[in-house]
């Protein structure tokens, strides 16, 4: 049965998709084949306890390359330049290390060097001594599984057969997360003006008085000013409640809403009311919170808040939830240069220290009129100067970010594994990394990044 899944914008796939790479005739490619697993795994018989050097020996003259070696190691002539050079790859392979090939007195070959003394190994044994110094030594990774078998064995191309085996042929690729993940070039979201983007989240806490275990947070996208609801459940009628009953009630309703894929936002309910309301909507793409990075980076934010909060006022943190977000809003942003609450209302807020001390505002103010022309001036500038600083800041942090790309390139007709966060209890720790089947890249309809179908 085949799955499928939406397209996805080109800038997001390859945060979505982790895969290991590999090169092959048509270019680059995302894939691990399964032919190339098939090509291992059939010869996967019980290796035997042990090997006579007979037996070893009579393997290495069934295998051509290493029986014409032998010959001429036996007659102590070396091949000709002309000879080898038109024979394939592994002879030559052999040739190269003719100064340190050796037989010992059974007629075994072996490569010695100051170092180490290396069993020059056929063929048809190289499927054991994979399996051996690889699947039966905890699917170590290829360095380690490199060195085992240099220190034990040579024959050309060794390099690349364990590379081709550790990195595309054995399964436990799908167990593993890769030491460098895939990261997408940086794209900010812009703005330029308030409400016309608004990011929402669940905050998930432990359980205070009255049950309320989580926080809806709320955040203007070009103001940074910020609602935080605590509520009893995550489900989509309360969402609605919140957002469309509280929120949008007291500040209007916002051009478009941008969340993740949760079940709370991706609803029926949800969905009708944001429609009536002449809202658009947004969501970041799977596996990628940081597609929701203004309410990702206030979450870490209200939780260092509320940590500093007493044992007692921890049990009971509802309480102090909108005197923290108060804080929050009141506070100098370094990305725009203005605190939320004075790009949101024109002014700074009068808090009980500008009472205590008379630090009273806009004195010298004569009627509406002159408050509103003052205000719209000032509103102007704050404005300009906001988004002249959000833009720089979002350049800084590209060029910061960038340092660190590592794209997948993806064409219609790679097959990719796809990261797998399927439960299974507890914490989760023993999950294969990985989803058990591929999927593939289909062309998009659009002309677009290709989406993928899952196979069987």
């Amino acid at each position: 049965m085949e799955e499928y899944t939406e397209e996805l914008p080109s800038n997001c796939i390859g945060a979505m998709i982790q895969a290991v790479e590999i090169q092959d005739e048509l270019g680059p490619n995302m894939t691990v084949r399964c032919e190339d697993v098939m090509a291992w795994r059939d010869t996967d018989e019980v290796s035997p306890t042990s090997l006579s050097k007979e037996e070893i020996r009579q393997a290495q003259s069934d295998d051509q390359d290493i029986k014409v070696i032998v010959e001429h190691l036996q007659s102590g002539s070396r091949p000709g330049s002309k000879q080898w050079r038109a024979v394939k790859p592994k002879f030559r392979g052999l040739i190269r290390e003719w100064d340190k090939l050796q037989l010992d007195e059974h007629g075994i070959l072996y490569r010695k060097t100051s170092q180490r003394t290396q069993l020059v190994l056929p063929a048809k044994f190289k499927h054991i001594v994979l399996r051996e110094l690889h699947d039966e030594m905890g699917h170590q990774g290829l360095d380690r599984t490199t060195s085992l078998i240099r220190d034990r064995f040579f024959w050309p191309q060794m390099q690349k057969d364990v590379e081709h085996y550790v990195l595309r042929a054995c399964p436990c690729i799908k167990q593993k997360k890769p030491c460098r993940e895939i990261r997408a070039p940086l794209k900010s979201i812009k703005t330029t003006y308030p409400f016309e983007l608004v990011s929402i989240d669940f905050l998930h806490l432990d359980k205070c008085k009255g049950g309320y275990e989580y926080i809806l947070v709320v955040i203007d996208h070009f103001t940074r000013f910020v609602q935080a609801y605590a509520t009893t459940s995550k489900s989509g009628k309360t969402v609605a409640d919140r957002l469309f009953n509280d929120f949008a009630l007291k500040f209007g309703f916002p051009s478009r809403i941008h969340h993740d894929q949760g079940g709370e936002f991706e609803n029926q309910l949800f969905d009708q009311l944001r429609k009536y309301s002449g809202i658009t909507a947004s969501r970041t793409t799977p596996y990628h919170p940081q597609g929701n990075g203004q309410v990702e980076r206030f979450n870490r934010t209200i939780l260092q808040m509320l940590k500093t909060l007493t044992e007692k006022e921890k049990s009971n943190w509802k309480e102090a939830l909108n005197k923290l977000v108060f804080a929050y809003n009141c506070t100098k942003c370094e990305v725009t240069g203005f605190s939320p609450f004075y790009l949101l209302f024109g002014r700074s807020p009068r808090l009980p220290v500008d009472a205590l001390f008379g630090l009273d505002q806009d004195r010298g103010t004569t009627n509406q009129r002159e408050y509103v022309e003052r205000w719209t001036k000032g509103m102007q500038e704050a404005y300009e100067i906001a988004r002249d600083h959000a833009e720089k800041s979002a350049e800084r942090n590209k060029r910061n970010y960038d340092h660190k790309v590592r794209c997948a390139d993806l064409y219609p007709g790679s097959r990719v594994l796809v990261k797998n966060l399927t439960p299974r209890g507890g914490p989760g720790k023993l999950r294969n990394y990985w989803e058990g089947r591929s999927s593939r890249c289909n062309p998009s309809s659009h002309g677009g990044c290709p989406y993928l179908r899952g196979e069987t």
